[in-house]
Formats: structure tokens, sequence, C-alpha cells
């Protein structure tokens, strides 16, 4: 019976629930990238110490990661920054079964803490980066013709 079960789910197309799996795996995160997510990481930790508001750690992830290298890809192909084709990144985000992504995205700022910091200051970006409902990031860095590209992708 089991067999006859799992060849019906696979004559229909039926795929499993996927759930997940968040990675900390910073082996081949880049130096600044890895500052880049410690310095969001103590800015949500500060923030969850100086509100009420119910804060869990955000934890790095391989896949997050991934998706926002590929966007500083595109964005460096360009030679400009714009969230134009963002969408195709969160559809595969939300495939693997993440919720609520959202991105940010810098250029030009030669430090992890100048764009953190840039990030910061701007009321849309600092309220994607403090939301209590995101428990994953991935950080993208590229630098081209001695440009920086920044992405931060953001999901729970």
């Amino acid at each position: 019976m089991k067999k006859i079960w799992i060849s019906i789910k696979k004559f229909f197309g039926w795929k499993p629930k996927v759930t997940p799996t968040p990675r900390n795996n910073f082996m081949e995160w880049g130096l600044e990238e890895q500052e880049i997510g410690a310095l969001i990481s103590i800015a949500r930790d500060e923030n969850r110490r100086n509100s009420m508001v119910g804060m869990k750690q955000i934890i790095a992830n391989q896949l997050l990661w991934y998706e926002a290298r590929k966007r500083c890809s595109i964005q460096t192909g360009r030679s400009s920054i714009s969230h134009d084709g963002v969408g195709e990144a969160f559809t595969r985000l939300t495939e693997e079964g993440y919720k609520d992504p959202a991105e940010i995205l810098g250029y030009g700022y030669t430090s992890a803490e100048a764009v953190v910091d840039a990030w910061l200051k701007s009321s849309s970006h600092k309220r994607i980066i403090l939301n209590p409902l995101h428990t994953h990031f991935g950080v993208g860095r590229l630098v081209k013709e001695g440009k920086y590209y920044y992405c931060v992708l953001f999901a729970k």
C-alpha cells in the first residue's frame, strides 16, 4: 500500500512542504559580508534591549546569502542599483518555505559600517532591518570597477 501511495504522489506531482533550515555557515561569506551581518545583528540586539518588542535573534542563512549575492551580481551587471527583478528572488525563497521576504540595497559605500549606518538612518531601511518577524538574513557584497554593491535579503 505504501508503494502505491508514493507512486500516486509522484504521478500527480505532489511535493512535501519544505521547511527552511537555517544554516550559520559563514565559511563562504566574505569578510565585509560577515561584518555587515554582525552590525545588523548588533542593531537588532540594541533595539530588542531598548524596546518592548519581542524580537528574535536573526540567523545567517546560506540560501538567503546565495540569493543576495545573485542580486548584487545583477546590480553590477547594470552598473546601478534597483529593486527591479527582486520578485524572482522572492519567488524562489517562498517556494523554499520562507515568508515575507524583504530586500535592502546599497551602493558606493566603502565600508560595512558606512552602509549599515546609512541604512539605519533611513526609516524605510531601518524598518526592514528591525522587523521582528524577520528571523533569517543573507548579505551580498560585490565590487565592480572599484564600486561597491550591497544587498541584504531578510525573511522568516
